[in-house]
């Protein structure tokens, strides 16, 4: 519902394509040079210092990603690249498959059996990331030790030695007919380990340069013949995740692209809604928290969700006409005790949502008188919001861009938002507001875009 209407802002300020792709860029695109100059017309300023951030140089803070919890804080936060559970340790990482159970009440997980891994590192920082992947650079000081790579539908932890040195982790690794390559049993779950270039020594693997390591949790129904093949598929590290849309017969199809560094396939977990991975699914399964998921392998997942029509404003065609009146009744009442609008992006936000929304049933029950005070009240509000030099005449109901941070950010805090935190969907709210204010009004969208087209 809120891109239906937000469109209206950004469609009313040039022609363009949209971002369509394949078309020649117009002034409603947000290219990255046309996002710098509307940045530069906000106030630069930071409204606290900024958080810990183990993020290399020149990447945008992920202020709202799955693994942002490895970022930011003083100390990392476990993340969960579906279906395993991830944590960056003091010297290098620990993993789990997590262990769904429930009761009559409630559905959840445990992480137990945990297999630490042991890097020799002191400190590690986010090197690279998508929408999907995650890759850790782990360091001995100012040395590089290797990079760790994670990813939601992928079941492996995929280590890469940047230097000679050994691995460690929590067990022996049983090593089988084929060089470099065993298990490690944590509990009751066996991990596999797949290695390249290097020598697996109980607890130990040496590495050099250039050596990989896999370690993926061994699924239920894996016989020696499957985990040959899945052990097979976990070789190739995986270096990205493209991520791509488009439209088919009846819905949106999503395309998830695993990319490796020798083009493989690789070991993918769809969720239960993605069906089945374009490639081949074995015996092997996992019990998750969403149900018992297939282990694949493959090099997309792909999935398509049905198409459904965008609606800014609720349907009240079928509405009797008794209930049409005491709607009325109450949109009266409503617009008459219509409070004043806190300061904050997220109180503020929802208070303007929420007049919008009278504004869409004042204009559909006919209440001209309410539609009226509504919309003045919501252009005042908007107009101050709005204008991209408000924070330096006043220290609410208006935004700076932080340059540590890299994001826009309310000028009074709330929830965090100063670090960066829910600020993405505070921001819903002012975007659905004024794409309900401006849709018959290309003037008023036009003075609002510079600040909404950041939003």
């Amino acid at each position: 519902m809120l891109a239906a209407v937000a469109l209206a802002v950004t469609a009313c300020t040039g022609p363009g394509t949209g971002g369509s792709p394949g078309g020649s860029p117009g002034e409603s695109e947000l290219t990255a040079s046309r996002v710098k100059g509307l940045v530069a017309d906000l106030p630069q300023r930071s409204l606290a210092p900024p958080p810990t951030m183990r993020l290399a140089s020149g990447l945008a803070p992920p202020t709202n990603r799955w693994f942002s919890g490895l970022v930011f804080g003083d100390a990392p936060n476990p993340v969960f690249p579906f279906p395993i559970w991830f944590d960056a340790t003091e010297d290098g990482f620990a993993a789990a498959l997590p262990t769904a159970s429930s009761t009559a009440t409630s559905i959840g997980t445990s992480v137990e059996n945990r297999l630490s891994v042991g890097l020799g590192a002191t400190r590690f920082q986010v090197s690279a990331y998508d929408a999907v992947s995650a890759t850790l650079e782990y360091r001995a000081g100012k040395q590089v030790l290797g990079t760790a790579t994670i990813a939601e539908g992928s079941p492996v932890v995929f280590y890469t030695a940047a230097r000679t040195g050994t691995v460690t982790v929590s067990g022996s690794v049983q090593t089988g007919p084929s060089a470099g390559r065993g298990t490690v049993r944590v509990g009751d779950q066996d991990w596999a380990v797949v290695t390249s270039q290097a020598r697996i020594d109980g607890t130990r693997i040496l590495v050099r340069k250039g050596s990989t390591v896999a370690l993926f949790p061994v699924p239920a129904g894996s016989g020696t013949g499957v985990l040959g093949s899945l052990m097979d598929a976990a070789r190739s590290p995986l270096t990205g995740v493209a991520t791509s849309y488009s439209s088919v017969e009846g819905g949106q199809r999503t395309t998830l692209g695993y990319r490796t560094r020798d083009r493989a396939d690789t070991l993918l977990v769809p969720l239960p809604h993605q069906g089945r991975a374009a490639g081949t699914c074995t015996e092997g399964a996992y019990r998750t928290i969403y149900g018992t998921v297939p282990l694949c392998v493959g090099s997309r997942l792909q999935f398509a969700t049905p198409t459904a029509p965008a609606r800014a404003a609720l349907d009240l065609g079928s509405v009797p006409e008794p209930q049409k009146a005491e709607l009325r009744r109450s949109l009266a009442a409503d617009v008459a005790a219509l409070p004043e609008d806190p300061a904050d992006t997220y109180f503020g936000g929802k208070a303007l949502y929420r007049a919008a929304m009278l504004l869409q049933l004042a204009r559909q029950l006919g209440d001209t008188a309410a539609e009226k005070t509504l919309t003045a009240s919501l252009v005042r509000e908007l107009d101050a919001w709005m204008d991209p030099q408000g924070c330096r005449a006043r220290d609410s109901r208006c935004f700076v861009y932080d340059p540590a941070l890299k994001t826009v950010v309310g000028r009074t805090a709330s929830f965090g938002s100063e670090l960066g935190n829910d600020h993405h969907f505070h921001y819903g709210y002012f975007l659905y507001a004024a794409g309900v204010v401006a849709q018959d009004s290309p003037k008023l969208a036009r003075s609002w875009a510079p600040v909404m087209d950041l939003l």
